[in-house]
């Protein structure tokens, strides 16, 4: 191998990675986000009669215990499975705002807003 080789082998590694990272930075610019409203229908582990394969839209735990069963607007009935939402207290009816953002290459994020109706006091 000559010079010209071997510099050429040196640089495409670093070539590569910077094609890759302008492709994830692109793919982050331009999200496909979709939003739908949402009702509290159920959680725990009384949720498994409405869940199906494809209405989760994803898991988080594999704890029966963190699902939650939401009818949307758009999407009908659909199930999580996420722990965040518990650290406030979840009954039936209360409204839940979903986001998501998909990308081409990156995975899609997903985000639940739920609204309890019990505000936090404000210190002062």
């Amino acid at each position: 191998m000559n010079r010209s080789h071997k510099l050429f082998w040196m640089f495409v590694p670093l070539a590569v990675g910077f094609l890759l990272l302008f492709v994830a930075m692109d793919d982050m610019k331009h999200p496909v986000v979709a939003e739908d409203d949402c009702t509290v229908i159920g959680t725990g582990p009384a949720v498994e009669s409405l869940k199906t394969e494809e209405n989760v839209l994803y898991r988080q735990s594999d704890t029966d215990v963190y699902d939650i069963a939401l009818q949307c607007q758009g999407q009908g009935t659909v199930v999580i499975n996420d722990m965040d939402p518990f650290q406030a207290a979840m009954v039936g009816g209360e409204a839940v705002h979903i986001t998501s953002k998909s990308y081409h290459y990156l995975p899609t994020q997903w985000r639940v807003d739920v609204e309890t109706g019990i505000e936090a006091p404000v210190e002062q």
